[in-house]
């Protein structure tokens, strides 16, 4: 099984308040069966983000087709990512520049994250934007991330 990243933004909200209730049912069915870890609007509300963990590229696609909400035309500009990183407690990844839009979804274990004088410490089932600048991760625990670089769908 893979760990896929879906961001959309919403394109129609007035549809996205009708179609909602669907929505949250066809989610509820997607945790209940384990395909959906997290799902939820991000930031000031304009889109959503979910960590699907299924099969394929195809299979996260087909999870995104069925969605209410794509059916409604409410969810646009998606992007799907993928990459799972696996890091040994007191391994690192120095200090690299940033490879353009991206979030970091920490799947089991306890990390932290440096980008100049901020650090940010994140354990499972927590997810944060990678910052636009020079930053380093280090594994406090054993730990498994998911980094996520932008690809539109």
């Amino acid at each position: 099984m893979s760990f896929f990243v879906l961001e959309y933004r919403y394109a129609d909200l007035a549809a996205r308040a009708r179609v909602r209730p669907d929505h949250l049912t066809y989610l509820q069915s997607l945790l209940e069966e384990g395909t959906v870890v997290l799902a939820g609007p991000v930031g000031d509300g304009s889109g959503a983000m979910m960590v699907l963990q299924v099969g394929s590229e195809q299979e996260a696609r087909r999870v995104i087709a069925r969605d209410p909400y794509t059916i409604a035309g409410v969810g646009a500009d998606h992007v799907l990512r993928q990459t799972l990183i696996g890091l040994t407690a007191g391994a690192a990844l120095d200090e690299h520049e940033s490879p353009g839009e991206a979030t970091l979804y920490v799947v089991s274990g306890r990390i932290v994250l440096r980008a100049g004088t901020d650090e940010t410490e994140l354990s499972a089932g927590m997810h944060v934007g990678i910052p636009d600048s020079r930053h380093s991760l280090a594994a406090l625990e054993d730990s498994a991330i998911l980094l996520t670089v932008a690809k539109t769908i």
